[in-house]
């Protein structure tokens, strides 16, 4: 019989196995899993030199790693424009004039813009955004959610478009001309995209499942 450089015994085990969900013990060896089941079975796995933990009832679980994944956030962001392999303005053009065919919403959105798609590495300017769609509002999401960017409909809806004193990292990139400029940073960005339309829940579950 193998033996384990651990065990632990007495332990209420969460085994994530839907058809054991619990187990008393564990025996480790090797920095691996040999064993999950019952104390009688588990003493099968104790040597001389196994280090025995008596858990006394608490919970023992599986490592879990924290990855910052926003499922549900990322699957409700399928249902907009997808920017992320966009290199410059005509291809912004086109995805987002090809998405606002297609979409049922008014609202225009996109999530995944990179920086730099201008040919000198300036920022996107509501007015570059009005000369694509001027009618509709317009809203896109940079690829790190730290920036985003509105046209001149879409910040006259979020009463932005004389600006706004907003937190201390959180701003509207005003011009010369004392007009926002189409650029948000940080939660300014979350003024403008409240006023996206909600999606159902079924909606939802359907962004899910493809997620």
């Amino acid at each position: 019989m193998t033996q384990a450089d651990i065990l632990i015994t007495n332990g209420n085990v969460f085994t994530a196995d839907k058809d054991h969900p619990k187990a008393e013990a564990i025996a480790i060896q090797s920095n691996r899993l040999i064993f999950v089941g019952s104390n009688i079975d588990a003493e099968s796995f104790r040597a001389q030199d196994t280090l025995v933990i008596d858990a006394k009832g608490r919970t023992v679980m599986p490592g879990f790693i924290d990855s910052h994944f926003h499922l549900l956030n990322g699957a409700r962001e399928l249902r907009f424009a997808q920017l992320q392999d966009v290199r410059s303005f005509e291809m912004l053009r086109q995805v987002l004039l090809n998405y606002a065919e297609s979409t049922r919403s008014e609202w225009v959105a996109g999530i995944g813009l990179i920086y730099g798609i201008l040919p000198n590495g300036s920022s996107i300017t509501r007015q570059h955004l009005d000369e694509i769609i001027p009618d509709r509002p317009v809203f896109l999401v940079a690829y790190d959610g730290h920036t985003s960017w509105a046209n001149t409909e879409a910040l006259r809806r979020a009463a932005l478009l004389n600006g706004r004193e907003l937190g201390e990292f959180s701003k509207v990139v005003m011009g010369d001309d004392n007009m926002a400029t189409g650029e948000l940073l940080e939660a300014a960005g979350n003024i403008v995209e409240d006023l996206i339309p909600p999606i159902t829940e079924g909606e939802t579950l359907d962004l899910l499942a493809r997620a």
